[in-house]
């Protein structure tokens, strides 16, 4: 079986671990799709804030928090969403 530009030999795999693959790949799936969600989430906070002329700044440094500048890091998978290749631009 070819998934992109893996190849992931199921031939010889038993029922068993073809059902503990499809586990594996079924939870990484809904963590990612989690961070996602939080991550619009937070863009539209943001947007739904800059409309009403309001923005979240560091009271240490002065930074103004944008969403580009930041990712959604799952300690369990050790990912970032959204990818460096995703389209993240908020404004």
């Amino acid at each position: 079986m070819k998934i992109r530009n893996f190849v992931v030999d199921t031939s010889d795999m038993s029922i068993e671990e073809l059902d503990s693959l499809l586990s594996h790949l079924k939870n990484a799936r809904a963590r990612k799709s989690e961070a996602r969600a939080r991550y619009q989430n937070l863009c539209s906070m943001i947007q739904n804030m800059r409309e009403d002329n309001l923005t979240f700044c560091s009271r240490q440094t002065g930074e103004i928090l944008n969403p580009k500048d930041w990712v959604v890091y799952d300690s369990i998978t050790n990912a970032s969403y959204p990818e460096e290749e995703e389209n993240t631009d908020v404004d």
